[in-house]
């Protein structure tokens, strides 16, 4: 026995799978459906005569209509409100239209054109408008299409609110009518910003542009082949770059027209560049810091230049460490100072500052009764000559007088193209999905045909196959006894498979890296290649015994050093053995007097 899924009652009502879905008197004469029905399979109305169905309170009929191209009415009663009505036709002719009317006014026609697969709701214009309408509130929604323009429109009572545009041309704007870009945003007002502007050889994308100068806050664009990027602002519609990247890579802060790395320019009176570093604790290194990674030290580049009023240098920091200055370095210090070293090496850091000191075999000591010091340990002095505060000072190898020695090397350098990201193919696999189907059989039958062979009729049967879709039965039941059959299709779940992308097709991207390094320290790992450029330079010749493994402290850190104050104002600790030329100024406290050192 199938399953009851449908079951009547002795007084004449029953229920559709549970007693939520049920009729009343008689079988489907009066059906009562508080909750949803699905329907899997036909759903047929009588050919004729009274009503079919009927909402819950009766007002809402559909009526089995006769005539060419209807397929049912509904019609009278409170469906919505008062005074509607709406009729549905069936999609074999071309266009079909019928007025809907709600609330006593009218929303005009709906229209179905079956061979366009178009449907329009909404004003008798030429265009297809799917359209939405919540008279009491007076919003719409609306897809609309012409010969020009697809539009996507959300519309309140006082006007557009939100435009979505698509133009024939493939433009795509959002709440501006402005046609000419590829893509164009108007949140509000009068200023819009684009993407891709509808000309030869100029695209762009520009945010917060102004039609009325002409310009926007930021702008990236490609003409005749060159790119640059602008960030700027207009003020009472006069606009000025503030930011620019030109095609080269040259960026321009407060220009537009950057003639280096980096240009900045400026006439306020706040300083012009400021770099502030603002940890506490956690810097270690420069806060500026000026290499020229690639080159020996030499004169023949500085590593900074300033001018003023015109093409004159004002200081020059050179590539070999020389500063030159055309002007007066102040200092709070009152000496000049060289560094000496220790006879006794200072084996217990001795704080030795305000003795006067004499030489002995070219180191210093304490001076003694009778002798005449040539200086005093310094504390502070403005200058301090022979520091070595850098490197070894028999790193590079010098001549009699101190002077470095040169010497000359050869540099390649060379422009490499590398592969960055090497083109592939896009990875696809296999993926087994589920789906539920409907159960199908294949079949035999017998199928005899006439025909006529040699002259005679004759009668032909052949066995053909075909595929029959499965359904489950369900009896009818009325006063007890079956009264019909109720099919559901049977549904068996299927596996299939799909290709599916794992990982997409990628183009090899690729960037220029520069090389340049001496011959002599191309760095492991680097092939030089043999079309490279090769010159001639003049370097430090290098000391053979230095050893780059070994770390170095600065003499400023190591006790047996010393600074010799030889000239200026010193001061002295009292009783101290004193040159004759030495003048004394003043007792800065008890144990301390300032001395003027000659």
């Amino acid at each position: 026995m199938a399953t009851k899924n449908i079951v009547p009652r002795a007084n004449g009502e029953g229920s559709i799978g549970t007693s939520v879905k049920r009729w009343l008197k008689g079988w489907f004469n009066s059906v009562d459906v508080s909750g949803d029905v699905d329907i899997g399979g036909n759903f047929i109305l009588p050919d004729s005569g009274t009503q079919a169905l009927r909402s819950k309170n009766g007002n809402n009929k559909i009526f089995p209509i006769t005539s060419v191209g209807d397929m049912w009415q509904i019609s009278s009663g409170n469906w919505i409100a008062d005074a509607n009505n709406f009729t549905f036709r069936s999609l074999d002719s071309a266009i079909n239209h019928k007025t809907v009317t709600q609330n006593g006014e009218t929303i005009n026609h709906c229209n179905i054109n079956a061979a366009a697969h178009q449907v329009k709701a909404g004003p008798a214009v030429t265009d297809f408008t799917p359209y939405y309408a919540d008279m009491n509130n007076a919003e719409r929604y609306r897809v609309r299409y012409n010969t020009n323009d697809t539009y996507i429109q959300l519309i309140s009572g006082s006007g557009t609110r939100a435009q979505i545009t698509e133009t024939t041309s493939g433009h795509l704007y959002f709440g501006t009518n402005n046609r000419v870009y590829d893509l164009a945003l108007n949140p509000a007002g009068t200023e819009f910003s684009y993407l891709g502007y509808g000309q030869s050889n100029d695209n762009r994308l520009i945010v917060g542009y102004d039609p009325t100068t002409g310009v926007g806050s930021f702008k990236a664009y490609s003409t005749g082949g060159n790119t640059s990027i602008h960030l700027g602002t207009s003020n009472a519609g006069v606009y000025a770059d503030h930011f620019h990247m030109n095609n080269l890579g040259y960026v321009g802060i407060g220009t537009a027209s950057p003639s280096r790395s980096l240009d900045v320019e400026g006439n306020g009176s706040a300083p012009l560049v400021e770099i502030n570093e603002i940890s506490a604790s956690t810097t270690t290194g420069g806060i500026v810091q000026l290499k020229a990674s690639g080159r020996a030290a030499s004169t023949s580049f500085s590593y900074l230049v300033t001018q003023a009023g015109g093409s004159d240098n004002q200081h020059r920091l050179r590539g070999n460490g020389d500063i030159d200055i055309d002007g007066v370095v102040n200092t709070t210090g009152a000496d000049y100072a060289e560094y000496f070293e220790w006879v006794d090496g200072n084996p217990t850091n001795e704080d030795r500052r305000g003795w006067a000191v004499v030489l002995e075999n070219g180191k210093i000591r304490k001076a003694l009764a009778a002798e005449i010091p040539f200086g005093v340990i310094s504390a502070r002095p403005t200058v301090v000559g022979d520091n070595s505060w850098n490197y070894w000072t028999d790193k590079y190898i010098k001549d009699d007088f101190g002077s470095y020695i040169m010497e000359d090397y050869e540099v390649v350098e060379w422009t490499e193209t590398k592969i960055v990201q090497d083109a592939a193919e896009a990875v696809y696999e296999t993926v087994t999905k589920e789906r539920e189907v409907q159960a199908i059989e294949t079949v035999s039958e017998d199928v005899s045909s006439i025909e006529l062979i040699d002259g005679k009729y004759t009668k032909i049967v052949k066995t053909e196959t075909k595929k029959v879709p499965l359904f489950d039965e369900f009896d009818l039941y009325e006063d007890g006894q079956v009264i019909g059959v109720h099919r559901v299709p049977r549904m068996v779940t299927e596996t299939y498979e799909v290709e599916e992308v794992v990982s997409p097709a990628q183009e090899e991207k690729t960037e220029d890296v520069q090389h340049s390094y001496a011959v002599d320290q191309v760095p492991d790992g680097i092939v030089v290649p043999m079309d490279v450029t090769r010159s001639t330079q003049q370097r430090r010749k290098l000391n053979p015994d230095y050893d780059e493994t070994q770390e170095y402290s600065p003499r400023s850190e190591r006790p047996e050093w010393d600074c010799v104050g030889l000239m200026g104002k010193l001061r002295l600790v009292k009783g101290e053995v004193v040159n004759p030329n030495w003048i004394k100024m003043r007792d800065v406290s008890d144990t301390v007097e300032e001395w003027l050192v000659r």
